[in-house]
């Protein structure tokens, strides 16, 4: 991913910010040098080469307008701008193409795209002022006032097993809580492991409806309807429990889509529980998570797990900086350090979790049970950091029933 400041410029022009997504390096530096030789306005150019870098950047990020190609290296045609829209529904997108593609083009206009440009086209005022129109047509038609802030985007985070028995699910739990108890805005734990999810007993609600049923249901998905597959833990907590046999296909796929489109619209956080391991459901899923949290222990079995999960990510086009490797179960006296596991894995250690005997000793116990003292600890720096509190900041107190 590259950053990319447009200038010089008059310090008396304002910015807009552009998130461009291009994969042909060529056509990237046209766009850039484009506008860079302009003098109407300042632009601030973000490039992604790829959809989920692109989908990416948009977590709390604020863009003017989003400059798309339709052919990438992770998705292509429509569907690239269906799910651009499903991200950043507020935010223009201005359509590239080739001379070729026009009329796929014009179908993106129906599809919601303000504009769409031909490669090599267009001369620099010609450029910006397309760009320009663009957003003062979406404002025009935007159904919020024009002094209203932009909402704050849904952050999507995939908590993932390198193996069975890491404790993915419990993290994942015990996160969404202390999550609860520093951000005020709504959040939703997800159970999307359809092999042995156990969300909803350790979180100690009886589900009536499943994730299931909202793949179900995707396409008429409501508030109502909503607010009766959920089970409130507390205020501000949703949990949606998963049902067990796998989904899959290209339906699926679809549904799911639809069902995280409607989630963003609704929380401003979604964890969702992956299960542990490569399955078949895992790559749909990958597609729709910003942030993916790959949970292993110091056992070697999952640290190999956990180095093979890593590199098969990133084979497939996950953008390492969207993944988080979390090492939960560490011994007091851990023959390991941070440094050693980054050298053994090839990858940076995001967080560390010391062991906690109540969490194995006591299996009949659920998480509002436990009061392992640094272990919470841990969990609160953990959520401190993923809502963007410093850490000098008092931390909040366990437990939060």
């Amino acid at each position: 991913m590259e950053l990319a400041l447009l200038g010089p410029l008059p310090t008396d022009q304002f910015t807009l910010r552009i998130l461009l997504v291009e994969d042909n390096p060529g056509d990237a530096r046209m766009v850039r040098e484009t506008l860079a030789s302009q003098s109407i306005v300042r632009f601030e150019v973000i490039l992604a080469s790829r959809l989920g870098e692109g989908l990416i950047c948009l977590n709390g990020e604020h863009f003017d307008a989003v400059l798309l190609d339709l052919s990438l290296p992770d998705a292509r045609g429509l569907d690239t701008l269906a799910r651009m829209r499903r991200r950043a529904p507020f935010i223009p997108i201005v359509i590239m193409t080739g001379l070729s593609d026009e009329a796929l083009a014009m179908k993106a206009l129906n599809e919601g795209a303000q504009d769409y440009l031909v490669k090599g086209e267009n001369d620099a005022p010609a450029l910006a002022r397309r760009i320009r129109f663009a957003i003062e047509r979406s404002r025009g038609s935007s159904t919020r006032p024009l002094n209203e802030a932009q909402p704050r985007t849904c952050r999507t985070l995939g908590f993932i097993g390198s193996k069975g028995g890491v404790g993915a699910s419990t993290l994942s739990c015990h996160l969404a809580l202390a999550m609860r108890g520093l951000s005020k805005e709504p959040l939703l734990l997800a159970d999307f492991d359809f092999k042995s999810g156990i969300l909803d007993f350790l979180m100690e609600v009886d589900p009536k409806f499943t994730v299931t049923d909202a793949l179900h249901n995707a396409e008429r998905l409501d508030e109502a309807l909503w607010s009766s597959m959920v089970r409130e833990k507390l205020p501000g907590l949703d949990i949606i429990a998963s049902s067990f046999g796998a989904v899959s296909g290209e339906e699926t796929a679809e549904q799911l889509q639809n069902v995280i489109s409607f989630l963003r619209n609704r929380y401003r956080w979604v964890i969702g529980d992956l299960g542990s391991g490569f399955h078949g459901n895992l790559g749909g899923l990958m597609q729709e998570v910003d942030e993916t949290y790959i949970v292993t222990t110091v056992e070697l079995p999952a640290l190999r797990q956990a180095r093979l999960m890593i590199q098969e990510l990133k084979r497939v086009g996950r953008n390492p900086d969207s993944l988080r490797l979390v090492v939960n179960e560490l011994p007091k006296r851990s023959p390991y350090t941070s440094r050693n596991l980054e050298e053994m894995l090839g990858f940076p250690v995001w967080s560390t979790i010391p062991f906690a005997a109540e969490l194995r000793e006591n299996r009949q116990r659920t998480i509002s049970q436990h009061r392992a003292t640094n272990f919470g600890k841990a969990i609160a720096t953990m959520a401190q950091l993923i809502v963007g509190i410093p850490e000098e900041k008092p931390k909040t107190k366990w437990p939060f029933f």
